[in-house]
């Protein structure tokens, strides 16, 4: 996966193909997980899915690691 894989996953989100978006952000952040970039494209990723609890966690997440 490597460092692009929050910007393939935009990328895919882009052209609405969320749950492979998705599936490689998840994917990716088992190998960063501190990635900032992942986790806010999989929050939007989440929103756009409708999931909008999960798309809070992950921003949690996220602002919880930046302070």
């Amino acid at each position: 996966k490597g460092f692009g894989f929050a910007a393939d996953a935009e990328r895919e989100r882009r052209e609405g193909r969320l749950v492979e978006a998705e599936q490689a952000l998840r994917d990716g952040l088992e190998g960063e997980p501190e990635s900032a970039e992942g986790r806010l494209v999989l929050a939007l990723v989440l929103l756009d899915r409708g999931l909008e609890r999960a798309a809070q966690s992950e921003l949690e997440r996220l602002a919880e690691r930046m302070l």
